[in-house]
């Protein structure tokens, strides 16, 4: 099981599981505990109390390329060959996974359910703190922003899973939960905590729960699951804050020093250039014999960007500036990429002041460009094409460095939405995004088979883990699995 945990937020649950433990032993010796890590009163004092709840953010913070891949090799985008990766990566891409054969997605649902753990003992717990009343509510909306964003992506991987909402369970073994129950805990959450938490927190910070990551996560779960008033109003409602823009240079937005500190990214998974807290993405990017500056590592194992979504980009676009297709190899020699499905996508650009395989690219989740094609797309799902839809692309897209759209370019809400689908995957490519998007526009299953895969269409969501539905005999997997 993985723990990537931000050295100035973050203690492992099993330290304090060996805490409590170790102070609770009864018989010959007991002895009264002096520490303050008592089990009587370690979630009594803030920092007790803290050290639970940092727990469960370092579980729902994904800084490495699981979640990425498993949402891009299924599209046509991504490829992936060669390393201790090959294997896991076929299936995904064939659509061959199974609930055995389903390692990474398999690791979300611990991920997300230790969090959900952890989220639950501090609510459980908050109110006996010895802190002030508005710290508490503020702690208190922290662990629901961490459980709400559990569930938003265990709905998005397996559908609804079951709903544990304290961390003394009436049963062990829990049944899935109805979908409109998730659906409405989901919803209710976000939205009862979005006053709560802060509009902004110090560049230490980064990570924890906003006002903005709430509202965000918020609109992008209204628009997978095509709630589509609702989304357009909330992304208004971050627009409307005044806190967020697009940063004005994209290649330069991707950048390890910009990745930490831009008023573009609402929500982030952090990461520090240290072992177990850094992130490894460009291991599996660059290309052979490529040379890559400072102590970057290359892996085998090599991600690449197709040829046919390469060239579908404006050849003006600088979104292609943070895609390598071409290079001199530390030999000298010129390699060409493009043209033989090798490009890649270069999106966390490498620096020299790397630590091996632990670069500090702060990974985003949600960020204003989001917003706005969010609000675009549900604008147009509610009333067709609009001026204002084609104005929120247009500021995307001007960015970029392209030409405007035109409202006369688009004759009905079909048109426009597979435009903003083609829009989506230029700005979002190795973004863990394309999955959602297929899905959502309905062509996940039937773009995959019209590329001679196995795609079938039980596989808009992942199987249970095979391993829980052996613990739990209440589970019910999937159809289709």
């Amino acid at each position: 099981m993985r723990k990537y945990e931000n050295k100035q937020l973050f203690f492992t649950v099993g330290f304090i599981m060996v805490l409590l433990v170790s102070f609770a032993c009864e018989g010959p010796l007991e002895m009264t505990p002096k520490s303050e890590l008592a089990p009587a009163n370690f979630l009594n004092t803030e920092k007790g109390i803290n050290s639970v709840l940092f727990s469960a953010y370092s579980s729902i913070q994904f800084r490495n390329h699981h979640k990425i891949n498993t949402a891009e090799w299924p599209s046509r985008h991504l490829l992936q060959r060669g390393g201790g990766q090959s294997r896991r990566a076929t299936l995904y891409m064939n659509f061959t996974w199974d609930a055995t054969e389903n390692w990474w997605s398999n690791g979300f649902w611990d991920d997300c359910y230790e969090a959900i753990r952890d989220a639950n003992i501090v609510l459980d717990n908050v109110e006996n703190v010895e802190t002030s009343e508005s710290r508490k509510s503020l702690i208190a909306a922290e662990a629901r922003f961490v459980r709400a964003s559990a569930y938003f992506y265990l709905f998005d991987w397996f559908g609804p899973t079951p709903l544990v909402t304290s961390s003394n369970p009436e049963t062990l073994e829990p049944s899935r939960s109805p979908e409109e129950e998730i659906k409405n805990f989901i919803e209710s959450e976000y939205t009862a905590i979005a006053d709560i938490l802060p509009s902004e927190r110090p560049d230490e910070e980064a990570g924890r729960g906003t006002k903005g990551a709430a509202l965000g996560m918020l609109t992008k779960f209204y628009l997978n699951t095509k709630q589509w008033q609702k989304s357009a109003q909330t992304a208004k409602q971050i627009m409307d804050m005044g806190i967020y823009e697009l940063h004005p240079d994209y290649f330069e937005l991707f950048q390890e020093e910009t990745t930490q500190n831009n008023n573009e990214f609402i929500f982030v998974h952090p990461t520090a250039k240290e072992a177990g807290l850094g992130t490894n993405v460009m291991a599996s990017i660059f290309p052979p014999n490529y040379p890559t500056p400072g102590s970057h590592v290359n892996w085998a194992a090599h991600v690449k960007l197709a040829d046919v979504f390469v060239n579908s980009f404006d050849p003006d676009d600088e979104r292609l500036k943070l895609i390598v297709t071409e290079y001199e190899d530390l030999d000298g020699n010129h390699v060409q990429l493009l043209g033989n499905d090798e490009s890649r996508p270069f999106k966390y650009w490498p620096n020299e002041n790397s630590n091996g395989l632990h670069a500090g690219h702060y990974l985003p989740e949600v960020r204003f460009a989001d917003i706005l094609l969010s609000r675009a797309e549900a604008l147009n799902e509610i009333n067709g094409p609009s001026q204002e839809s084609i104005l929120l692309i247009n500021r995307v897209r001007r960015r970029a460095g392209i030409s405007d759209l035109e409202l006369s370019d688009f004759s009905d809400k079909d048109q426009l939405n597979e435009h903003i689908l083609q829009e989506r995957e230029r700005e979002f490519y190795y973004e863990a995004k394309r999955r959602q998007d297929e899905i959502r526009h309905g062509v996940f299953i039937s773009d995959a088979q019209s590329r001679g895969k196995n795609a079938q269409p039980h596989h808009v969501l992942f199987p249970l883990p095979q391993s829980e539905m052996d613990a739990n005999p209440n589970l019910e997997q999937n159809p289709g699995y």
